[in-house]
């Protein structure tokens, strides 16, 4: 975007889920999750959250009951 506003920060969480569920888009979606995700504070904060130590315990065993995690980015 050529300004971040309020709407973006409102649509920032949802990049994450399209990229990580692999969501259908609309034929001009692609291009704006793209320029948010390149963005520098997207990255720092998807970094941030990846490098972040602590576990909700109860999550992890609530999604073992639901699934198997394919994949853990965490640290």
């Amino acid at each position: 975007p050529a300004r971040f506003t309020a709407v973006d920060t409102f649509f920032a969480p949802i990049a994450f889920r399209i990229q990580t569920y692999g969501l259908d888009m609309s034929p001009t979606s692609p291009s704006y999750l793209d320029l948010m995700l390149k963005l520098a504070g997207i990255i720092a904060w998807r970094d941030a959250a990846n490098a972040e130590s602590f576990r909700e315990l109860a999550h992890d065993a609530k999604i073992g009951e639901l699934g198997e995690c394919l994949q853990d980015y965490r640290a």
